[in-house]
């Protein structure tokens, strides 16, 4: 898993160095988020809902995603944000592979980033200290259908940026369709 997150990490980077370039533009009018994919995570009942993303295809079927709520390319920096990170493997079939005998899925949500800081209030994440039970993904072409059915995930408070096995848990569902924008990874 390990390597899927620092490759996310990557595409976050590279999906901010590429929109910090054109977030001072003035003819950057789109706000369709370019792609197809919409989703949300609902936490304590609140529904929260991301539509612009921007993702990764690795050759070996591994997909990497990330999705905000505002438009990255026209945010300030003193605009609050959520944000979403996800990390998967696919078989050649399109269903969701497996490591250590767990899906092949890693995910990340940041709510309510202050300022722009990514300090967020509030930071979750799916790993192999969670369950995995509820969760499902499937890949047609770059197309996606992810969905999680009441997930236990890991959570940690504002400010926090490492969780263990420790933390206190919570019951999310979410779901995520469609194909995000392609960032190169050049």
């Amino acid at each position: 898993m390990k390597k899927y997150f620092e490759k996310v990490l990557m595409v976050m980077l590279a999906a901010f160095l590429s929109l910090s370039f054109t977030a001072c533009s003035d003819d950057d009018d789109d706000d369709s988020g370019k792609g197809s994919m919409s989703g949300w995570v609902e936490i304590d009942g609140k529904k929260y809902d991301f539509k612009y993303f921007y993702g990764y295809f690795d050759t070996d079927g591994e997909v990497f995603f990330t999705g905000f709520n505002k438009n990255p390319r026209s945010m300030k920096e003193s605009d609050n944000f959520n944000m979403t990170n996800f990390t998967m493997a696919f078989k050649s079939d399109g269903t969701l592979d497996s490591e250590y005998g767990n899906p092949a899925i890693g995910f990340e949500f940041e709510i309510n980033c202050n300022e722009g800081k990514g300090n967020a209030d509030m930071v979750m994440y799916g790993n192999v200290s969670t369950s995995y039970e509820g969760i499902t993904a499937k890949k047609s072409g770059k197309k996606l259908i992810i969905d999680g059915d009441e997930v236990d995930v890991r959570y940690g408070d504002k400010g926090q940026t490492h969780l263990s096995p420790g933390d206190p848990v919570k019951t999310i569902s979410f779901h995520f369709e469609g194909t995000p924008e392609e960032v190169s990874m050049d």
